[in-house]
């Protein structure tokens, strides 16, 4: 009675060991699986984090639409408009060329003596001047012109630059209660990046029609 119990304890310490055994190495097996997948998904995350941290273009935004304004007659260097330029990009930008489109009411931009606005020009916020033009045309029209204005602007991305466009009305009281207005169409707007890449007016100029300025009335 003895030795058959102890046979059959002894098979039961066996069956039980292996039993054990298999369920360890399936566990094991489990783990591994798990591990695996934890790594392939830290991999995704990765690579799609990259793909979001590509350089944007560059993108050139004019900005800060001047408000109404008064000038008075034979007042010197008086602001036709006020407008900023900041380029968004990772290299900076130069700006060499812009187009401004003046329209004025009453006695016009011309009157019998010549030009009622003289010593048209774009400073900076210290005054200083950074484009010039030729000026108003005695043949041109007495209530439209566009005037191209040259320079070399140099923005660097995220800093604003102050702009001033600035001229000298003249000495004659038949401007009194004449208005003057400049706007700015992008596609006019000669630009390029530190490579000597344009900027297209079309896709990276913001707003695409432009600066469109206040009216300007002389007191």
């Amino acid at each position: 009675m003895n030795k058959k119990f102890l046979i059959a304890a002894a098979l039961v310490l066996i069956i039980g060991g292996s039993a054990a055994y298999f369920n360890t190495k399936n566990l094991k097996g489990d783990f591994s699986s798990v591990s695996s997948e934890s790594t392939e998904s830290t991999t995704t995350t990765t690579e799609e984090t990259e793909t979001e941290t590509t350089n944007p273009p560059d993108k050139l935004f004019i900005t800060n639409p001047s408000a109404k304004g008064s000038y008075k007659v034979g007042q010197n260097d008086f602001k036709i408009a006020y407008f900023g330029l900041r380029n968004d990009g990772t290299t900076d930008v130069k700006l060499t060329s812009l187009v401004v489109e003046l329209t004025a009411t009453g006695d016009g931009l011309l009157s019998s003596s010549g030009a009622n606005y003289a010593d048209l020009k774009i400073v900076d916020s210290t005054g200083a001047t950074i484009m010039t033009t030729t000026g108003l045309s005695s043949s041109g029209s007495d209530t439209s012109q566009s005037l191209t204005f040259t320079g070399n602007i140099s923005l660097t991305g995220a800093v604003i630059t102050k702009l001033y466009l600035t001229a000298d009305a003249a000495n004659v009281s038949t401007l009194i209660a004449d208005t003057i207005k400049a706007t700015i169409p992008a596609t006019f707007i000669v630009a390029e990046d530190s490579s000597g890449n344009p900027i297209s007016s079309t896709s990276e100029i913001s707003p695409e029609n432009g600066y469109i300025g206040k009216l300007n009335t002389c007191r």
